[in-house]
């Protein structure tokens, strides 16, 4: 992973130079502790605004991964909950955990999910342990 971080850092001064060359500034480096408070105030002020905004533009990004990975894994678990009834307890238990990202699936799936585990008994008494 460290050999790949200069590639966000790159792109992070490439933003900073168009963002201060559109405020009429100069660029001096993306890292605040070799500037001079003082004299480049407005210079830390687009810093500052433009690591706000990768923050939240990064946030969104997580939050869709997420999203994409849950839906995944979580479908994955019910196509195969027919041979594994392990994974028709972990489908199980991730529809019912409350996930957002879940509810179309759970709204889909719910019904057949809740009846191929009052079919298997010894699934209901594993879900029953785990709730």
């Amino acid at each position: 992973m460290k050999k790949y971080i200069h590639i966000p850092q790159q792109k992070f001064d490439d933003k900073l130079k168009e963002v201060l060359k559109e405020a009429g500034l100069s660029y001096k480096g993306s890292d605040p502790s070799k500037l001079d408070h003082d004299e480049d105030r407005e210079y830390m002020m687009q810093l500052k605004l433009l690591e706000n905004k990768q923050i939240d533009e990064n946030k969104k990004l997580v939050a869709e991964n997420n999203k994409q990975y849950f839906y995944n894994k979580c479908k994955k678990f019910i196509d195969h909950c027919k041979e594994d009834s392990s994974d028709l307890a972990s489908a199980h238990i991730m529809l019912n955990s409350g996930c957002e990202y879940l509810q179309g699936l759970k709204e889909q799936y719910g019904k057949m999910l809740d009846k191929l585990q009052q079919e298997n008994p010894l699934n209901t008494v594993l879900s029953q342990d785990i709730q």
